[in-house]
């Protein structure tokens, strides 16, 4: 018979690639977690993870081990869930989102779902796909400018990337840009939008890796903001310009990993979005 407290150990050594984390999570030693591995190896006669020096890899049996029990430690949580009335869900979002749609959400929570305990973490696109694909987090909620394929994703709330200046501007023309610094579809359709219109390129003051910094730096008069309205919506400082030069639309997803279904607490938490932002509604549309 299989120890469950050792493939538990191994289940979270694999979640998130690391043994260190693996103890972490169970409030055990390291060695007690490598020592469960190998018991667990010797107990079902093959090798699990790969044995090499600073280096943590599962082997097919050990991937095939690990996809078959995520199903055993989901029941097992949920009948936890419904045993106490109580529990916890986490997530990953942008800072931004965490800064502007959030604090609604969580006030909002409180009220409505007591015995929910909400943990989130931040980071850009790519640290969220990774914290989702090790099960460091239940889902990510992120923007449809970047690939969300390989994801099980349904739709929060939507709206527009627009363009914000410091309310009192008096000459809108002379500013330059502050746009986000990764090549996103957005960012390069407004410069084609301003060179077909201006037959030049777009003035760019500075480039920034975050929506929060560039509106803030557009409230202090620097320049033109380009950001999704969901972030100046809680601005009382900006104004909407240019509106010949919006660039596109956005969604918002809330994204699980492929063929893991919301849970129904999940789904509380995610229902309290309708109602939340420039155009949101229910999360049941899958892209």
């Amino acid at each position: 018979m299989i120890n469950t407290s050792y493939l538990k150990y191994f289940f979270d050594a694999v979640r998130t690639g690391s043994i260190s984390q693996a103890a972490r999570f169970n409030h055990v030693s390291q060695s007690a977690v490598s020592q469960g591995i190998a018991k667990l190896e010797s107990s079902l006669n093959c090798t699990l993870i790969s044995h090499q020096p600073n280096r943590f890899r599962p082997t097919e049996e050990g991937r095939r081990l690990y996809e078959s029990s995520k199903s055993i430690f989901q029941a097992i949580q949920r009948s936890v869930d419904e045993l106490t009335g109580q529990t916890t869900i986490t997530f990953a979002c942008y800072h931004s989102f965490a800064l502007t749609v959030l604090p609604k959400i969580v006030k909002r929570a409180q009220l409505e779902l007591p015995h929910l305990r909400i943990n989130f973490r931040l980071g850009n696109y790519f640290a969220i796909k990774e914290l989702i694909k090790k099960r460091v987090v239940d889902f990510g909620i992120m923007i449809d400018n970047d690939d969300l394929s390989s994801f099980d994703c349904h739709k929060l709330m939507e709206g527009e990337y627009r363009l914000y200046a410091a309310k009192g501007t008096r000459d809108i023309a002379k500013l330059p840009f502050l746009i986000d610094n990764e090549e996103r579809k957005e960012t390069n359709l407004l410069k084609s939008l301003y060179k077909a219109r201006y037959d030049k390129e777009l003035p760019v003051l500075m480039e920034v890796m975050s929506w929060s910094v560039v509106t803030r730096l557009a409230e202090e008069g620097l320049g033109i903001a380009l950001a999704p309205d969901y972030i100046a919506q809680v601005s009382s400082k900006l104004k909407p310009v240019l509106s010949e030069l919006n660039p596109a639309p956005y969604k918002i997803f809330a994204c699980f990993e492929k063929n893991i279904e919301p849970s129904v607490h999940e789904r509380e938490f995610l229902k309290l979005f309708m109602g939340i932002g420039p155009s949101s509604e229910s999360f049941l549309s899958a892209c």
